[in-house]
C-alpha cells in the first residue's frame, strides 16, 4: 500500500485509527528519511491528544522493534533484561540498575 504521512497524521488528527500497514509504512519511512522529523514530531502530538488503541499499539511497538538489529539472545539461559539510553542517563544509573537485577538471576547481553 501507499501512504503519505501527511494523510496518516490526519487520520489520527482526526481521531481515526491507523492500520498496521499504515503504521509499518510510517515508521520505515521516517528511519529511511522519507518521513521528516517535523512529520514525525506532528504524528507524536496527534497520538499525544488521541492516543493508541491495543491493535495500533501492538502495530507500532513491532515496527519499532523491526526497526534496526534485533539481537538472538536465546543461547543466553537466564531471564534476559535490556536497559537501552534514553539520552541523558549516565551510565552510572545504568551500572546501578544492572547491580540491582542480577541478584534476581537475569543476565544483560
Amino acid at each position: 500500500m501507499s501512504f503519505t504521512a501527511v494523510e496518516l497524521i490526519e487520520i489520527k488528527r482526526d481521531h481515526g485509527t491507523l492500520s498496521p500497514d499504515a503504521i509499518e509504512w510510517l515508521i520505515e519511512a521516517y528511519t529511511d528519511g522519507a518521513v521528516t522529523d517535523y512529520q514525525m514530531a506532528a504524528m507524536a502530538m496527534a497520538i499525544f491528544f488521541n492516543g493508541l488503541d491495543p491493535e495500533e499499539l501492538a502495530a507500532w511497538t513491532s515496527a519499532m522493534l523491526h526497526s534496526g538489529q534485533v539481537l538472538d539472545c536465546s543461547d543466553i539461559p537466564a531471564a534476559k533484561v535490556d536497559k537501552h539510553s534514553t539520552g541523558g542517563v549516565g551510565t552510572r544509573s545504568q551500572s546501578r540498575w544492572l547491580r540491582w537485577s542480577q541478584p534476581a538471576g537475569s543476565q544483560s547481553p
